[in-house]
């Protein structure tokens, strides 16, 4: 972050470092750094609830300090759903 605005590289979006982010649809500034999540999630396969966990571990603290906690619970809501599929609970 510079100046409150948001930096990052998204190769899928042809945005580079440098280029400031202020779409909060398409590119919201608290998903910053050098991997798009969004292609992270689908090169990866990853089903809903491990999806999930990605976006909110990812976003806790950066989104807002002050839900870095919820985020994180909310993640943990999340792990707990994929194991219980996974038990066949």
């Amino acid at each position: 972050m510079d100046g409150g605005k948001a930096y990052l590289y998204r190769k899928s979006r042809g945005h580079f470092i440098g280029e400031p982010m202020t779409d909060n649809i398409n590119h919201p500034a608290h998903y910053t750094g050098k991997i798009e999540m969004t292609d992270y999630i689908i090169e990866k396969n990853l089903n809903w609830c491990r999806a999930n966990v990605v976006k909110y571990v990812t976003r806790a603290g950066i989104k807002d300090a002050a839900t870095e906690v919820e985020d994180l619970k909310k993640a943990k809501w999340y792990i707990e759903r994929e194991i219980i599929r996974l038990e066949g609970k």
